[in-house]
């Protein structure tokens, strides 16, 4: 078990981005998965719509008919969820498999993958 945590920053709302792209780009792609799989998207999806809330802006995901979202911090300053290492292998799976746009794009999946890898260590900001 692993805990991804979430302070009210602009990288904490890149990481947020990034996972929650991920898991709907490629899990909306993905259709030739097994009940196994589709339970770890739905859980991952239930954790990240549990410190989120949709875009006030009503912004959609492109290609998609998902609102975006964004974190809902409130009174809180830390958010976080607690995954485990099947959901974390999911997590890096598909954001390494989405076509991130070269640039500021790609070097926020990269960061966030060597975050769900190493999220109490140190990575660049």
């Amino acid at each position: 078990m692993r805990t991804l945590k979430f302070e009210n920053d602009e990288l904490s709302k890149k990481r947020f981005e990034v996972l929650f792209h991920g898991l709907i780009v490629l899990g909306n792609q993905n259709t030739q998965k097994g009940l196994t799989v589709l339970n770890r998207e739905i859980s991952l999806l239930d954790k990240l719509e549990g410190i989120s809330e949709p875009c006030k802006c009503g912004k959609m995901l492109p290609g998609l008919k998902e609102p975006d979202r964004e974190l809902l911090f409130g009174e809180d300053t830390t958010l976080s969820i607690n995954i485990d290492d099947n959901e974390a292998d999911l997590l890096y799976d598909y954001i390494s498999k989405v076509p991130w746009s070269i640039g500021e794009s790609a070097r926020n999946a990269i960061k966030t993958l060597a975050w769900i890898k190493n999220p109490n260590g140190s990575s660049p900001s």
